[in-house]
C-alpha cells in the first residue's frame, strides 16, 4: 500500500471518527459517559477515539464492541 492510500485511508477514518460524534451529540449523548455507554466502551477508550488520539486507528475489536453495543 502507497503512503498516499494510507494518508487517504487515514483521512476518511477520521472523518468517519468526526460524524459518530456529532451523531452523539446531536442524539442527546453529549457526556464522555454517555458516549462510552451508547458505543459499548469504556470511558478511556470512547476519550481516546473521540479525542485527537487518532493515528492509531480503530482496531477490529473497537468496531465490533460498537457495533454489538444495546443501543
Amino acid at each position: 500500500m502507497s503512503p498516499a492510500s494510507i494518508s487517504e485511508m487515514k483521512a476518511r477514518e477520521s472523518l468517519k471518527i468526526r460524524e459518530i460524534e456529532t451523531a452523539l451529540i446531536k442524539a442527546g449523548h453529549a457526556t464522555l459517559d454517555q458516549q462510552a455507554r451508547v458505543l459499548g466502551l469504556s470511558r478511556a477508550t470512547t476519550w481516546t477515539l473521540l479525542s485527537a488520539h487518532k493515528s492509531s486507528g480503530l482496531s477490529s475489536t473497537i468496531i465490533n464492541r460498537m457495533l454489538e453495543a444495546p443501543y
